[in-house]
């Protein structure tokens, strides 16, 4: 609900919205209920627009997956696509997965900001010591739709994600 929600105002803000979904049905402008320009099931299919686009906000769903089978493309998406090359680039983005600890330690290193759902007390210590922030070791006490958020080296805030209704 939160990539959704972040999706749907990347949008209304002009910024284009690219999705590597590999649950979605089928590809295509807004498939399967993301608000994007383009989504897709396909890893190729969404690297070769990544590459292509610019200016993007890039979400990739179940990223731990993409790292497991495609670690040297992803990694060099996280550290090189947020700078403009050949004129592709320059793209924000996100990761999203199940369990932090999940997510590749590179990439985990080149996240800017964090959103923290519940979380076992085991991966919420490792999360706030990677984070450097204490509040996170009780991401485990989280109700459902609430999180903690924070910038690298900036103070942790509380948020719920808000269900459309």
């Amino acid at each position: 609900m939160l990539a959704r929600t972040l999706a749907r105002q990347s949008s209304q803000r002009g910024r284009p919205v690219i999705v590597w979904d590999p649950n979605a049905p089928n590809a295509g402008p807004n498939a399967a209920g993301w608000s994007a320009e383009f989504v897709t099931p396909c890893w190729d299919t969404f690297k070769s627009i990544f590459w292509q686009s610019r200016g993007c906000l890039a979400i990739v769903d179940e990223a731990p997956d993409v790292f497991e089978k495609d670690r040297n493309n992803a990694r060099m998406m996280l550290r090189r696509g947020r700078h403009v090359v050949n004129g592709g680039g320059g793209h924000v983005v996100a990761l999203l997965g199940v369990r932090y600890v999940g997510l590749d330690k590179t990439a985990r290193e080149q996240c800017s900001r964090l959103y923290a759902f519940n979380q076992s007390r085991d991966d919420g210590e490792m999360i706030a010591r990677e984070w450097n922030c204490d509040p996170l070791k009780e991401v485990y006490r989280l109700p459902k739709f609430h999180y903690i958020t924070l910038d690298r080296m900036g103070e942790p805030r509380a948020g719920v994600v808000k269900i459309p209704s």
